[in-house]
């Protein structure tokens, strides 16, 4: 089995939410997501708030088991799957498991590499700043 690069758009259907806007919006009021109820894996439901659906939108706003909620704003990328259910999962066999840990080992380690590189790097600007600024060290 080959591995090949691909769109988004060529494996899962894509969406954006609905925007909130008063003036606007009509329908009855109905809980929806936000950006700070979307965690790292899971969902704040503790305090949603509410903004106007007409009912042919709720199929269209409304989650379904298995979808991926994704924040565009806020901290880009945090996500989480709606699973109001437990699911069955692909198990994928040994073989691509093996071909695919041979393709994000070296990936992994570069990106562990780069996190601990980034760190050193904080840390000289917030040394060397605070002596650039006060004229204690000269350019």
């Amino acid at each position: 089995m080959g591995l090949g690069l691909g769109a988004v758009q060529e494996v899962a259907d894509l969406s954006l939410g609905k925007m909130l806007d008063q003036n606007k919006n009509r329908g009855e009021y109905l809980p929806y997501l936000a950006n700070v109820n979307v965690r790292w894996g899971s969902f704040d439901l503790s305090s949603l708030r509410e903004m106007r659906f007409e009912s042919h939108e709720r199929t269209r706003y409304g989650l379904q088991f298995g979808d991926i909620v994704m924040c565009e704003g806020g901290e880009p990328g945090r996500c989480a799957l709606w699973k109001d259910v437990d699911f069955p999962v692909l198990v994928p066999s040994l073989q691509v498991m093996a071909q695919f840990v041979r393709v994000a080992w070296p990936l992994r380690q570069q990106i562990q590499k780069l996190l601990q590189q980034n760190a050193g790097l904080r840390r000289a600007r917030d040394l060397l700043l605070p002596r650039l600024i006060s004229g204690g060290l000269a350019v």
